[in-house]
């Protein structure tokens, strides 16, 4: 049997070699929980880390804002909540009490319709049907025409179909109205303000879209009143006048035109426009201007006459 084998001789070597690289490898990382402020000194063979005191508190300004009480802000965003406000906690005691004053204030009235005249027959006047029952009912005022037509006491909003539009052909504006206990249509008197009317406004409205505005029809179904019967309700509806020039009134002497009105309806009596009270009201506030306007005129026709001839060359 052959000796063993004595690996004893081989003790020792490479272990220069494993030193060297041992000393040459960079130390393993060691990891330091910092859960404030520190202080980290590096030095010595070694490092330290202690807590950094807490900064003395800054004295307050004598004058001036305190911005100190949102220095809080930042730290209260990394412990994940909001950031509150001074001015949030102020608008929502507001808020609440805005609340309160709502609830203890009186309900809103429901709206009503556009009361362009208190009367609702001035300067209008009141239609009869065939039993001799008032059936429309209409006023006017110098921009505005209101018109009240009796329908059913049980008529709804959804049950109404009312159009007011241009009718190129007879040119007037037609009126149309469907509704429980009432059923007419007719061509108005003079031009209002309405749907299908392409003509010209001759600087009346400055742009398209006031046009498009007074174009549209304004109307509410409410209970009746006098002239018209009670226990009714009744159509009121809104128009605006049409004029061919700024200041210029068109005084309607009936509602509808004697040869296109309403069938089923009484005839209409024509009005005296020069008499109505809108208009002499309204000729008082411009007496001055038309006194003015004819002392200029007499002026000029003087000054033509006491002046002398002036040729025309006729050729």
């Amino acid at each position: 049997m052959s000796a063993l084998t004595n690996y004893d001789r081989f003790a020792g070597i490479g272990d220069d070699e494993e030193a060297e690289e041992a000393a040459a490898r960079p130390p393993r990382p060691v990891v330091t929980r910092l859960d404030n402020a520190s202080t980290i000194t590096i030095g010595g063979g070694g490092w330290s880390a202690a807590p950094t005191p807490a900064p003395a508190p800054k004295p307050k300004p004598a004058g001036g804002i305190d911005y100190s009480r949102w220095d809080h802000l930042d730290d209260s965003e990394s412990d994940g909540e909001p950031n509150r406000y001074i001015e949030d906690d102020v608008f929502r005691e507001r808020e609440e009490e805005w609340k309160a004053e709502a609830a203890a204030a009186a309900p809103t009235p429901a709206p009503v319709s556009r009361e362009v005249v208190a009367d609702a027959t001035l300067d209008g006047g009141l239609i009869l049907d065939a039993a001799s029952a008032p059936a429309v009912a209409w006023a006017q005022t110098a921009d505005d025409v209101a018109i009240r037509f009796r329908v059913d006491g049980a008529a709804k909003g959804a049950d109404v179909k009312l159009t007011v539009a241009y009718d190129g052909d007879a040119r007037a504006c037609a009126l149309s109205l469907e509704a429980p206990g009432a059923s007419l249509g007719g061509l108005l008197a003079h031009d209002v303000w309405c749907e299908g009317d392409d003509r010209p406004t001759f600087k009346v409205c400055l742009n398209d879209a006031e046009a498009a505005a007074l174009k549209e029809l304004d109307w509410v179904l409410e209970p009746a009143r006098a002239p018209l019967p009670a226990g009714a309700k009744c159509v009121v509806l809104c128009l605006k006048k049409r004029s061919f020039a700024v200041d210029v009134v068109a005084w309607w002497p009936t509602l509808f035109r004697k040869d296109a009105a309403p069938a089923g309806l009484a005839p209409e009596t024509p009005r005296d426009t020069r008499a109505l009270a809108g208009r002499v009201r309204r000729g008082a506030k411009t007496a001055g201007v038309q006194a003015a306007w004819d002392g200029a005129h007499a002026a000029f026709l003087d000054k033509v006459q006491a002046g002398p001839p002036a040729p025309v060359d006729i050729a």
